[in-house]
């Protein structure tokens, strides 16, 4: 499982050489994916539920508090928010749509991720 495992494969080589070629790029770094996943945790509101994967609306108020809205009904609050979720909001006329990750174990947490 040594050299001739390599001697024997014919893609062992041009693998090699894609990632050489990546390499004598003229840019500094690789090209890597400019989106990252954004991911907010909030407190439900006394009576709500939630379930995971569940889509929800995730709003800026005007007094700059940020929700996340079933319909008309707002179901949790986001006690303080990342700057970046905020700017990411502020970009989108404060609204954005998000799906619950994770409902915590005694269901007073949710963990919402934005698109």
């Amino acid at each position: 499982m040594g050299v001739d495992f390599i001697a024997g494969k014919k893609n062992f080589q041009k693998g090699w050489d894609r990632e050489e070629a990546l390499l004598n790029c003229s840019d500094l770094f690789r090209v890597q994916p400019t989106s990252k996943a954004r991911q907010i945790e909030g407190e439900l509101r006394e009576q709500a539920s939630a379930e995971v994967a569940e889509e929800l609306i995730i709003r800026r108020l005007e007094d700059g508090s940020v929700v996340a809205c079933r319909m008309n009904q707002v179901i949790a609050d986001f006690p303080n928010p990342p700057s970046d979720i905020v700017t990411a909001l502020e970009a989108s006329n404060g609204v954005a749509c998000g799906t619950i990750e994770n409902v915590g174990l005694f269901g007073g947490t949710i963990r919402v991720s934005l698109r």
